[in-house]
């Protein structure tokens, strides 16, 4: 399934808003060809009456696939690209997107992409759900060294816990249905340049879920942190010994897809509950959805770090 064929898929539903159809790229351009039935003149096409042709071959195709004419693809700057692959990594100017189904298995009918598309990027996904309640998939963006592949991105990260001085800068939307989760997801390793032996910690951050409940064990407590007011988890190997590492996860309380966090008060309670110490290294800040089954489409127009 592409692009343009999940936008058609979800039409109709309330979860496809108007500002997310007018992002969603079509899947191909018009021809440009004349049409037929047109008889050439004997002095052949004037140039106002074959832009007039070209013009009408674009409307009706527009009007076939029922899209408005401000979504039609114009000039070289806009640069559509998509992988579909398990696994694939896509580096570009922002980061690298990561389409990850680490949990995917023997799993034959489901769908998932990262893409570009100008100068916005994103991931959709469509699992079936019969293909059951656990959660297969976290396609992403990262920024950073990742200890789980070979993603890297930029000179920001990795970065000792105690020099963390980055505030992350975000705006992202995503429509979808089934069982998912939107989340911020760090992780904390003993090594600059690390494996995944070398993790020692993971901070997750979920921002909103539908139908998803998580996983994690351990203590629940109330915690504020930079000014806000989360509801956490602080999980060890001794609450969930598949795990070699420990875990903070976060829910926010007020969920937003848009605005900035501060990372040093998070990096502090990571040091303070001594889940992490003060010279290991954030090796990656990472956006993306959690997902069980259903379908969705994630729009990002900004994930940086300053």
């Amino acid at each position: 399934m592409g692009v343009g064929a999940f936008s058609s898929s979800l039409r109709g539903s309330r979860l496809v808003s108007s500002k997310w159809r007018s992002l969603v790229p079509p899947t191909s351009g018009y021809p440009g060809k004349v049409r037929r039935g047109l008889r050439r003149p004997l002095g052949g096409y004037s140039v106002k009456l074959f832009h007039l042709v070209l013009h009408k071959s674009k409307e009706d195709i527009l009007k076939r696939k029922k899209l408005a004419t401000a979504s039609f693809p114009t000039g070289p700057e806009r640069r559509i690209v998509k992988r579909s692959e398990d696994f694939a990594l896509l580096s570009f100017d922002n980061g690298v997107l990561y389409n990850n189904v680490f949990s995917k298995g023997d799993i034959q009918n489901a769908f998932q992409q990262v893409f570009l598309d100008g100068n916005q990027f994103g991931w959709e996904w469509d699992w079936p759900e019969n293909t059951g309640p656990l959660v297969k998939a976290y396609p992403e963006v990262i920024l950073g060294r990742s200890p789980w592949s070979k993603a890297g991105y930029g000179s920001q990260l990795p970065c000792a816990l105690e020099k963390v001085q980055y505030v992350l800068d975000f705006d992202f939307t995503t429509e979808a249905e089934g069982s998912w989760s939107e989340s911020f997801d760090f992780w904390i390793t003993n090594k600059a340049d690390p494996e995944a032996k070398d993790i020692t910690c993971n901070l997750c951050i979920w921002t909103r879920r539908h139908q998803l409940e998580g996983a994690y064990r351990g203590n629940h407590e109330t915690v504020k942190i930079g000014g806000r007011t989360y509801e956490a988890i602080v999980e060890t190997p001794a609450d969930q010994p598949a795990k070699t590492w420990k875990t903070l996860f976060v829910i926010d309380t007020e969920p937003r897809c848009q605005g900035s966090l501060e990372l040093q008060p998070f990096m502090e309670i990571l040091t303070e509950r001594g889940l992490a110490k003060p010279d290991h290294f954030l090796a990656t800040a990472e956006l993306g959805n959690e997902v069980a089954y259903g379908k969705g489409r994630t729009i990002v127009q900004k994930f940086k770090l300053r």
